[in-house]
Order: structure tokens, then C-alpha cells, then sequence
């Protein structure tokens, strides 16, 4: 009886947590600020109550979104899930289209202004998760894209050459689900996976072995709909469209005049969205300092630029390369750095090297650091979904064990 009621309770604090720790912080904050606006006596009511209910949202929505951030960055496939999931069926818990979208992107410390429209997933591409067509997202469809997100598309085109025994470089629909479910069972995100199915489920979101491999059924359907198999170069093309629209629902978070541009400083935030958390204010500190740029980033740009992003190994190599021999990464240097990477084609705008080399160079002498910029595009390209999901305690333990059995003689 205990477990029960802690099971349904535990959804409901979990997810208010940080929303009575914002009323409790953004409280005393309404009574410092009353007091400093009292003491001038030159503003009207409504324009002090204005000011107030502004720096109180704010505050709000800051303090929430750094315990988003680390919930993301942090905890558990099955937390995760939990927390941004919002549809109850047959006592287990599902995300809708926009539930999946707030679970893969951080806070960033964008414009205090809400958006005056947010993009959504098209159903062409919901359906891809959705194998059941329910309108809804379960735990082991989520896992399933969560990993298609996290992995790069390099490995999967290793995994294409190697399965495609009877014709090389393609592979049907069993050989398909088998490298979806072993990069999933590789990912951060698969080996911290909690739920079994077998045990009793507090949070609504345990699956069990069978029910996982289902989770890319979805998109089996999609990519074999009029084919018997298919090619690296399909699956590419299938990650494109996903990928496009998760960063044009980000793109739109940004854009809160519907002017179909960003600024400057949201796109550089939007590069560092995905930093450790306790590195994320310290960024947009940086970043709230930077002169504003007149030039804006449309949503090709932008789109084209993280992209671009996929091709990391080539940018990395690039860079060493560079750096080997003595050579500075200037911004004409970028700009020919990322004309030498495939499929790096698009020229970056002013604007967006501009952004680069304001976040990036900290020193102010005009260069690059590149041991920065890499670490940070590194987790953006994969949405942060590639980082070990522990505080370092259940390696240290397992250390521990490791060089207790290899000295046990000696103790």
C-alpha cells in the first residue's frame, strides 16, 4: 500500500519540484524588488507590478530550466521520460509529439519574450515513432529515437557496410531492427536504463526486453514501406528530415517576432545549449555580454550549420590538422577550414563565424580555442544525449571492485 501511493505521488513531485522551489526563490525577489521600486516613488502601480510579474517569470523559468537541464543531462532514460511525459493510458505513462520535443531540448537562457508560434513535428515524421499510430510516444519508442539522436552517422554507416552480407552496404528489415537495438544497448543512454519488466513499476515507464526491440517498428514501417531494404544513404536521408524539424521547433524558440530570423546571440546560445549544466550560465553570462550583431541567421542557416555538425570527425581533423603544423585558426581560416569538410558546401554567414569566435575566443586575439569549440560542438551534435548519465559514482565503485580482485591476495 506504501509503494502504491509513493508510485502515484511520485510523478506529481517530481514535477513540481521545481516549480515550488521558482515560488519559493522569485518570492522574496518580489518583495526586494517591491521595496526598490517603493523607495524611487516616481512609478505608477501598474508599471511596478508589470516589473515585477516580468523578473518573477523569469526568474521562474531559469530556475526550472537549470533543474531541466540536469534531469536531461543526468538522470535515467526512464526519469527523463517520466518527468516530460504528460499522457496517462492503462496505468503507463506516454509523450505526445511536443512532450518529445521539450525532452530533447535544454534550456538556454533565450529571450525573456515567449515565441509568437513553436513549431511542431509533421505527422510524416511522428509516425516514424509512433508504430501503433495511438497519437502518442511510448517509453521504448522515445528510447528508440533518443539513440538515433545520440549515435553518430558514421557508426551507423559502419554498421550498414558490416550487415550487408548478401548485398553490400544494404540491409533489410531483421538486420535493420539489429543495429538499431545494439546502438541503443550501447548508447549512455541504453546502459543506464533501469526498467526491466519484470518488477514493480512506480513511475509507469519500465520495459522489458521484447517490448524495447518494438520501439523502432515505426520507423521500420517508414524506411521499408515500398522497399525490401535499404541503404546508408536512406537512412541519412530519414535523419535529415527528423533532424530538421527537432531544430526548427529549436529555431522557433528563438524566434519571437515570427520574423523567420534569429540573432546572433540566440544563435551562439543555441551552440552552447548543450554544455555540461553548471557550464550553461557561465555561457550565457559570455554570451549577454557580446555586442549584438545587426546581421541575423535564417532558419536555412541555421539548420545548415548544425547539420554540418554531423560531419565532426572531418571538422576535428580538419582542425588538428591545421593546428599541427603551426596554423592559427583565424575566421578566414574557419572559413576555409569548413569548405574543406564533405558536405560542408554552405558558407557560413558573418553572423554565425562572428558568434563562433565571440564565444569561443576568450582571450580576445582574434583566434579560435579550438580544445573548446570541439568539446562543446561534440555535445551539441548529439543533443547531450551522449554523455555518461552518472555522477561518476558507479564507475568509481566499479574501479574500486576491479582493483580489489586484481590485489585481493594482498589484503
Amino acid at each position: 500500500s506504501t509503494q502504491s501511493t509513493w508510485g502515484k505521488g511520485k510523478t506529481e513531485i517530481t514535477k513540481m519540484y521545481a516549480r515550488r522551489l521558482a515560488r519559493l526563490v522569485t518570492g522574496g525577489a518580489i518583495i526586494t524588488g517591491g521595496v526598490l521600486f517603493l523607495g524611487r516613488g516616481t512609478v505608477a502601480a501598474e508599471d511596478v507590478q508589470a516589473k515585477r510579474d516580468s523578473s518573477t517569470n523569469c526568474l521562474k523559468q531559469k530556475i526550472i530550466g537549470n533543474y531541466e537541464n540536469r534531469l536531461r543531462a543526468m538522470s535515467n532514460p526512464e526519469k527523463v521520460f517520466e518527468y516530460f511525459a504528460s499522457e496517462k493510458r492503462n496505468n503507463k505513462l506516454y509523450m505526445t509529439r511536443d512532450n518529445f520535443l521539450a525532452a530533447v531540448t535544454p534550456f538556454a537562457y533565450h529571450s525573456e519574450k515567449s515565441p509568437a508560434s513553436v513549431s511542431r513535428l509533421s505527422d510524416s515524421v511522428f509516425k516514424m515513432a509512433d508504430a501503433d499510430g495511438d497519437g502518442l510516444i511510448s517509453f521504448a519508442e522515445y528510447l528508440t529515437f533518443a539513440t538515433l539522436l545520440a549515435v553518430p552517422l558514421s557508426k551507423f554507416d559502419v554498421a550498414f557496410k558490416l550487415f550487408g552480407r548478401e548485398t553490400p552496404g544494404q540491409v533489410n528489415s531483421s538486420e535493420f531492427r539489429t543495429i538499431v537495438d545494439t546502438m541503443r544497448k550501447a548508447s549512455p543512454l541504453g546502459q543506464q536504463q533501469r526498467s526491466v519488466g519484470s518488477l514493480p513499476d512506480p513511475r509507469m515507464v519500465s520495459a522489458g526486453a521484447s517490448e524495447l526491440q518494438t520501439g523502432a517498428e515505426g520507423l521500420v514501417k517508414h524506411l521499408f514501406k515500398t522497399k525490401g531494404k535499404i541503404s546508408f544513404a536512406d537512412f541519412k536521408s530519414m535523419m535529415k528530415t527528423l533532424e530538421t524539424e527537432i531544430l526548427t521547433y529549436q529555431f522557433s524558440l528563438c524566434d519571437v517576432d515570427a520574423a523567420q530570423t534569429i540573432s546572433s546571440k540566440d544563435f551562439a546560445r543555441s551552440i552552447v545549449t548543450n554544455v555540461a549544466p553548471q557550464q550553461v550560465s557561465q555561457y550565457a553570462a559570455r554570451i549577454d555580454k557580446l555586442p549584438q550583431n545587426q546581421e541575423r541567421v535564417t532558419l536555412r542557416q541555421f539548420v545548415s550549420f548544425h547539420q554540418l555538425l554531423n560531419q565532426l570527425e572531418d571538422i576535428d581533423l580538419a582542425v588538428r590538422l591545421r593546428t599541427s603544423v603551426g596554423g592559427e585558426l583565424s575566421r578566414a581560416a574557419f572559413h576555409q577550414l569548413v569548405g574543406a569538410v564533405p558536405d560542408g558546401d554552405s558558407p557560413l554567414v558573418p553572423a554565425q563565424v562572428d558568434a563562433l569566435f565571440d564565444v569561443f575566443d576568450k582571450d580576445g586575439d582574434g583566434l579560435l580555442d579550438e580544445n573548446e569549440f570541439l568539446g562543446v560542438i561534440r555535445r551539441r551534435r548529439s543533443y547531450g544525449l551522449d554523455q555518461p548519465r552518472d555522477l561518476g559514482l558507479e564507475r568509481f565503485f566499479s574501479r574500486l571492485f576491479e582493483c580489489y580482485q586484481k590485489h585481493r591476495p594482498y589484503f
